[in-house]
């Protein structure tokens, strides 16, 4: 699979699990981006430990190598008592536990996706003429990334949503 991707010329994989160090090298050299789709610790053992551990090996493999990532969910099933939002954001766990900095999961989660998606020039930064989409955490997520499970606000086109 993602070897025909490559050669297809692809803009992102997904998943990537079974990618290889050099399919990866590969990936990096073309500009094509990964799209993860990383599991959460409880994601995994709901669903399948053996792919969890494999997730995060090539989470680890792809960013010692430099390819660029974007960060995705797969949102496999609803958990009592969680938002979407919030199962979306539990992989962050899985890049803590790869040792990716913080500064690089945050763009991956922000800058990364919005120029795969081509909207880079309308979101996916704080200034002047971009969309008014940001959130409000408690702590500095480039200190402690894990404040992105706790959400103070949403702002979505400039209108504040809360969940209280």
């Amino acid at each position: 699979g993602a070897r025909l991707a490559i050669e297809g010329g692809v803009a992102s994989i997904e998943h990537g699990y079974e990618m290889t160090d050099e399919q990866l090298e590969r990936a990096k050299a073309q500009g094509i981006v990964l799209v993860g789709c990383d599991l959460a610790d409880v994601m995994a053992q709901a669903y399948r430990g053996a792919i969890y551990e494999k997730a995060l090996d090539r989470l680890k493999r792809a960013h010692r190598i430099g390819v660029e990532m974007a960060y995705g969910s797969d949102i496999l099933m609803n958990r009592a008592g969680l938002t979407r939002g919030q199962i979306s954001i539990d992989p962050i766990e899985t890049w803590v536990k790869a040792g990716i900095p913080h500064a690089d999961t945050l763009r991956a989660l922000i800058t990364n996706g919005a120029r795969l998606l081509g909207i880079e020039n309308e979101r996916g930064n704080i200034r002047p003429g971009m969309a008014a989409d940001i959130i409000a955490t408690h702590e500095n997520p480039l200190e402690d990334i894990m404040t992105l499970k706790q959400v103070s606000f949403v702002m979505k086109d400039g209108v504040v949503f809360r969940h209280d």
